[in-house]
């Protein structure tokens, strides 16, 4: 699933985040696997599996929703953003989200306290120390570890801002833990599908 919009504002930002988690309670599942084992890729990236392995709880049957794509055209359209869930026995378990916004266009640059401030009932925000902008901190759905970043396009002046967020939902300690290791090699791994330039 892919939508184009523009987050002019830290308003539409937060309404971005609010309407999809409300759109995850919604989604139909496109495909099922063991929920004893994680799925080989999360949600299209090419992330170490022992890294996000433990956020997925014991079931009978883990279902994904969405995901992400490495089409050119997403990178080159400012306001484009996607989300892909993951489903456990039928309750949601696992999320992400992404979106990116161009640095030409006025709008201020993001940061990731500013992500974090736009999350409802956001607390305990912590900063990890990685190659991006990235902390951790309790969402109002749950545990939750986010990235920003800029990305370079070629066909561009300018660059795109990239966010990516990744939450367990009702996490614990321990999941944040998890949380806090995989947000910047997730981060990578995004990029790894976007035309970025080499440089970056």
């Amino acid at each position: 699933m892919t939508v184009h919009a523009t987050l002019a504002n830290p308003l539409q930002r937060a309404s971005f985040i609010t309407s999809f988690l409300l759109l995850g309670t919604a989604l139909t599942g496109c495909s099922t696997g063991n929920a004893s084992s994680a799925p080989e890729n999360l949600c299209g990236m090419k992330v170490d599996k022992p890294l996000y392995a433990p956020l997925f709880p014991s079931g009978k049957k883990v279902t994904e929703t969405g995901g992400f794509t490495n089409q050119d055209a997403y990178a080159a359209q400012s306001g484009s953003r996607q989300s892909c869930y993951y489903w456990v026995d039928g309750k949601i378990a696992v999320s992400l989200y992404t979106w990116s916004a161009d640095s030409t266009s006025g709008q201020p640059k993001a940061s990731i306290a500013n992500v974090a401030h736009d999350d409802d009932a956001a607390s305990n925000f912590r900063k990890i120390d990685g190659k991006y902008d990235s902390a951790s901190w309790n969402g109002g759905e749950g545990k939750t570890s986010g990235a920003v970043t800029g990305c370079p396009i070629p066909q561009k002046q300018g660059e795109e801002q990239y966010s990516l967020l990744i939450r367990r939902i009702d996490g614990t300690s321990k999941d944040e833990q998890v949380l806090r290791k995989l947000i910047n090699p997730a981060m990578q791994a995004l990029l790894d599908m976007r035309p970025c330039q080499k440089s970056n």
